[in-house]
């Protein structure tokens, strides 16, 4: 069932279920700018970018609205020449136990990564007065932040920090193992994450190539942080799949 929220939004409080024969109508609606009103209809009429592009810009879109959710990836194709990709989902979990990878899962401690021996991307931020807080975890806001952005297998490409899907810094890395720190003072609700871009190497799929996608950090106002270390888990590799 689809649950468009009164913000566009699919998921929410004030959601409201309609049925199958509703969900086209409801996809076309369009502003008084002739903007699709769905998020993930704006998704998916953005020209240039491939469906893994167009799911971030949705992803994206729905964290700017206060949803909560940890990227996990996928991987399909539905033609014959079109070969599988071979991506990973990293976990952070108390251990390698099916049940505290799930946990890791709901609590939004995801990394993504191109596949086994592509980049991988280690997401954090340090608020004074607080634990260290990792993907998944609030921070307060009005307070001076330093994110850090640890990337191992990643010479040669780029490191871009986002905030509600905006790109706020990019940075080139040279070393194999290198860590990239950012200061910034959320004022309001914000959605911060990372990733490991590269130069697009096939045409039509977007203006980079995503090669590693960390898990995301809200800042929040009024937020208490209950962040754990990032020394108080392990990532563990749950899944092969594509980034969003």
């Amino acid at each position: 069932m689809w649950m468009p929220s009164k913000s566009g939004a699919v998921t929410g409080a004030a959601s409201r279920r309609v049925n199958a024969s509703q969900l086209g109508d409801i996809l076309r609606r369009r502003d008084n700018e002739g903007r699709f009103t769905e998020t993930i209809a704006r998704a998916a009429a953005m020209p240039g970018l491939s469906a893994n592009g167009q799911a971030a810009s949705f992803w994206d879109s729905e964290l700017a609205l206060g949803l909560h959710a940890a990227p996990i990836a996928g991987t399909m194709s539905s033609a014959a020449e079109v070969p599988l990709a071979s991506p990973v989902t990293y976990v952070y979990a108390a251990n390698k136990s099916l049940p505290a990878i799930i946990d890791g899962i709901r609590r939004g401690r995801t990394a993504l990564s191109a596949s086994v021996d592509g980049p991988f991307i280690a997401f954090g931020a340090s608020v004074p007065g607080r634990r260290n807080a990792m993907a998944g975890d609030t921070i307060p806001t009005g307070t001076e932040t330093t994110f850090a952005a640890s990337v191992k297998g990643g010479e040669g490409m780029k490191l871009e920090l986002l905030r509600d899907g905006r790109s706020i810094a990019v940075v080139s890395i040279d070393r194999a193992r290198q860590t990239h720190y950012f200061k910034e003072t959320p004022l309001d609700y914000a959605a911060y994450r990372a990733q490991v871009i590269g130069a697009v190497t096939t045409p039509g799929f977007g203006p980079v190539d995503v090669l590693a996608m960390s898990g995301v950090i809200y800042a929040t106002p009024g937020a208490v942080s209950e962040a754990a270390s990032l020394a108080d888990s392990h990532p563990s590799t749950s899944s092969k799949a594509n980034a969003p």
